[in-house]
This record gives C-alpha cells, sequence and structure tokens, in this order.
C-alpha cells in the first residue's frame, strides 16, 4: 500500500487536499495513524480467527 493510500484509510472522509497533504507530510502524524491502521487489521484478523474456531469447535 502506498503512504497516500495509508493516508486516505485512516482520514475521516470527506477530507479536504489541504489536511491530506498535511497527513502525509507530517511524519509523526502518519506513522501514529498508520499503527493505528495497523492495529484495526489485527483486531479484525483476532475476530474472524475467533469467528474459524467457533465453526471448527461446533460442526454441523
Amino acid at each position: 500500500m502506498t503512504k497516500i493510500n495509508k493516508a486516505i484509510a485512516v482520514i475521516e472522509k470527506p477530507f479536504s487536499l489541504d489536511v491530506l497533504d498535511y497527513m502525509i507530510n507530517n511524519s509523526e502524524i502518519f506513522d501514529r495513524l498508520e499503527k493505528i491502521n495497523i492495529n484495526q487489521q489485527e483486531r479484525d484478523i483476532n475476530e474472524k480467527m475467533s469467528e474459524i474456531m467457533t465453526v471448527l469447535q461446533n460442526p454441523i
């Protein structure tokens, strides 16, 4: 995923180009937002794994 795509993925929409430019060019904020995005992806994976384990433990 490119830097601009990562920035777009974590900012609230609709957004202005000024906000997008600020987010991309402010590395501290960008790094913090990227960590939030990664943490959300990890939570999503954990939720899916939990659902899979439930299905596997309770076959039809």
